[in-house]
């Protein structure tokens, strides 16, 4: 079902209205956000510094370790962001403002592509207006300051939606499932935990009436042969260091069981307060932070300790995942800032989380043509439910609630203001 109305451009026509479109999105979303970079930067922190030191030791060629002498094989994190500020570092020098007005710049990139996912599911008023809000959603905005792999982590997930929704349109051309494929094994190597996205444009090729079921496995098949084919590399190398198969990285794996169950028995606030502090010196940072062989060690003799436990809880564990699917959509904390800042974004959380709802019923009517969007906020929210809530983790999925928020609000501007299409007929 196309969303297309009849007066409305084509989406592949890149017309004048279209780049200016794109134009004053990334302009306005970059702005604010290096507003945000430049004043409110977070000081780096425990793994913070580890994303520092090891994009720091790449660029200088000293290979992939957060080691501040000699080389000590890392494990606690996958390549993707630290070789994000290698770059920024090869190109600027060891420059913490320049890594975070990188984290500005693709953060901004992510407004841009929901210009594109916006118009091409409902016409360009639509898609003008959803890059504009999440390009003043101050919530993704402020992690820019952040030294952390959140806007890499967001992008890569939803330009990987984007070519979903461009091969839901063109199911039969197989080239947009490599192109998946390989951005699923990108995404695998920002974030492990996220690899599993693979299940939404799987979800669309096999809900894809148009096409053979034969063609539908084809599909899927292409997707998870590339994606296997990107993060070999870092297996084999894993291998060659560790001479086993160790997941793709170990930071904080067992760290979080432990919270997870101090909040099982005791509730969220005993949850918080089992949460590791901050270390606030690089040197002290990168000793508490294990790496190498020591952290795969200490990581395997945790999960032995704190597995069975989990097992043996498991219908409270369910009930904590549960309560946590509301809560990931409510910041409580997780900005880190000042009470007031703490506030409106609990604020702005509840505005989100209701308008997101709204809108997917709004929108139900087309759910064929937003079912990779609704998947899209379903996976992120059921992947980490189960684990130690941070509100952060749902920044992959904010894009697409955006879409959702977007109908809700022309939905409401049409009724309140009479407003309709060139043709005549709603939008919505």
């Amino acid at each position: 079902m196309s969303g297309q109305n009849a007066t409305s451009p084509p989406f592949t026509e890149w017309n004048e209205q279209k780049w200016l479109t794109i134009g004053g999105v990334f302009a306005v979303a970059f702005l604010f956000r290096y507003f945000l970079v430049t004043r409110m930067p977070r000081p780096l922190s425990t793994d913070l510094f580890w994303n520092d030191s090891t994009g720091w030791n790449l660029a200088q060629g000293h290979g992939f370790t957060a080691s501040l002498s000699g080389y000590v094989p890392a494990i606690f994190r996958t390549p993707g962001y630290p070789a994000f500020l290698a770059l920024i570092y090869k190109i600027f020098g060891h420059s913490i403002h320049a890594a975070l007005v990188g984290n500005a710049v693709l953060d901004s990139l992510t407004a841009v592509l929901i210009v594109l996912m916006g118009w091409r599911l409902l016409g360009p008023m639509f898609g003008c207006v959803a890059g504009f809000l999440y390009a003043i959603y101050p919530y993704p905005a402020i992690f820019c300051a952040n030294l952390h792999q959140d806007m890499l982590l967001t992008l890569v997930v939803v330009l990987t939606l984007y070519f979903t929704l461009r091969a839901q349109n063109q199911p039969t051309h197989f080239g947009w499932w490599l192109l998946i494929g390989f951005m699923i094994g990108v995404i695998a190597m920002v974030k492990p935990f996220m690899a599993p996205y693979g299940v939404v444009p799987a979800l669309v090729t096999l809900t894809c009436p148009e096409l053979p079921t034969a063609k539908k496995f084809k599909a899927v098949a292409i997707m998870v042969f590339v994606s296997t084919l990107v993060i070999s590399p870092w297996v084999a190398r894993n291998y060659h260091f560790f001479h086993s198969f160790p997941p793709l990285a170990l930071g904080g794996s067992a760290d979080g069981m432990r919270v997870l169950l101090d909040e099982i028995k005791g509730g969220e606030d005993a949850g918080l307060r089992a949460a590791p502090d901050e270390v606030q010196t690089r040197e002290q940072a990168l000793t508490i932070v294990l790496e190498g062989q020591a952290l795969v060690d200490s990581e395997r003799a945790d999960k032995a300790l704190y597995v069975p436990q989990l097992r043996r809880l498991w219908p409270s564990w369910l009930g904590v995942a549960i309560g946590h699917i509301p809560r990931l959509w409510i910041t409580r904390r997780a900005v880190g800032y000042n009470p007031l800042v703490s506030l409106i974004a609990t604020m702005l959380g509840y505005a989100v989380l209701f308008f997101g709802i709204l809108g997917m019923y709004i929108v139900r009517h087309r759910w064929r043509s937003w079912i990779a969007v609704y998947a899209s906020v379903a996976f992120v929210t059921l992947l980490y439910a189960p684990i130690p809530i941070e509100s952060r983790y749902t920044l992959p999925a904010r894009p697409a609630m955006i879409l959702f928020v977007t109908a809700a609000v022309m939905f409401f501007y049409q009724r309140v203001r009479g407003f309709t299409s060139d043709n005549g007929k709603s939008y919505l």
